[in-house]
């Protein structure tokens, strides 16, 4: 499924042409592209099966049109969660990123020792290109000054993607 999406200033709004223009979701959560996209999937097999429920009545439901409901739910790719742990300075979105590890396909991405070749410089850079806050740093870790527990603040990060 081709999920377009466009801002309204306010809010961003989702839309596919398969379920026609009247099918627009607004979602004021600018980086869930994922809750968006499985109601539009389930507008898109809701709307097939009332289609199929219509033809049924009417005496003239065919294994066409059966097939278009299961073909729907094929237009929808597998899903992969990839996370990103971000230690930075501070609890602040704003603080710079002091480490970094990044797990794409299931696996490792190598290549990220160096700062230099970070794609992000602080927290608020990566939820601006689509990962999102699944933990933020664990204010309770920090209460005793006298221990270390690993480098700066941890925020971990998740982004879905289709699997390649």
């Amino acid at each position: 499924m081709v999920l377009h999406s466009f801002s309204t200033g306010k809010n961003l709004v989702y839309y596919t042409p398969a379920l026609g223009p009247q099918a627009q979701f607004f979602h004021p959560d600018f980086h869930d592209v994922e809750t968006v996209r499985a109601a539009m999937v389930h507008a898109m097999v809701r709307k097939h099966v009332e289609r199929c429920i219509e033809e049924f009545q009417k005496g003239e439901l065919t294994e066409v049109s059966l097939r278009r409901v299961l073909d729907s739910l094929e237009e929808t790719p597998p899903r992969r969660q990839d996370l990103l742990y971000l230690q930075a300075g501070s609890t602040s979105l704003h603080a710079g990123i002091l480490g970094m590890s990044l797990f794409q396909n299931g696996k490792t991405v190598d290549g990220l020792a160096d700062p230099k070749d970070w794609p992000y410089k602080n927290v608020l850079e990566a939820v601006r290109d689509g990962w999102r806050v699944i933990q933020f740093p664990n204010m309770a870790l920090m209460m005793d000054d006298t221990r270390t527990y690993g480098l700066g603040c941890e925020f971990i990060l998740e982004r879905w993607s289709e699997n390649p």
